[in-house]
């Protein structure tokens, strides 16, 4: 996939911070800038307590010490929580909007959302040996 990902001219690295230390959190930050001429595009985000997902089910199993269920919101999808080691959800996401801060602006910043549908445009493009379109091509590029 990554050979896939390198002829498409995009590479991509998810990362999610689920109580996690501060330095494993610093060697993904590290990895990111150590290589950031090969990512083109990343989808940022950390951990979310969803309703019956594995986590939410046997938290113990991931570190997680509490989930905050509060009664008035019987409808809720996403829970506050507290873990037992590493960073808990604030930290993590300190750490994700620090990082996103850093990070220089691009002519046409990339969305996780339609990233496959990029992906795949990308691929056939290359298959026609035909130009990238700019918001397809590295900034450093002129098309």
């Amino acid at each position: 996939m990554q050979a896939l990902a390198k002829q498409a001219g995009k590479t991509r690295l998810l990362n999610t911070i689920r109580s996690e230390t501060l330095e494993n959190a610093q060697d993904t930050v590290n990895f990111l800038y150590d290589h950031k001429p090969f990512i083109n595009s990343a989808a940022l985000g950390t951990f979310l307590m969803e309703r019956d997902a594995p986590a939410h089910r046997s938290p113990g199993t991931y570190n997680v010490s509490r989930i905050i269920e509060e009664p008035d919101k019987d409808l809720a999808i996403y829970f506050d929580y507290e873990v037992e080691a590493g960073l808990d959800a604030d930290m993590a996401e300190r750490i994700k909007e620090r990082f996103t801060d850093t990070l220089p602006d691009k002519t046409y910043p990339q969305f996780y959302a339609n990233d496959i549908y990029r992906f795949l445009y990308a691929c056939h493009i290359k298959e026609k040996h035909a130009p990238m379109p700019p918001w397809l091509a590295p900034e450093d590029v002129q098309v």
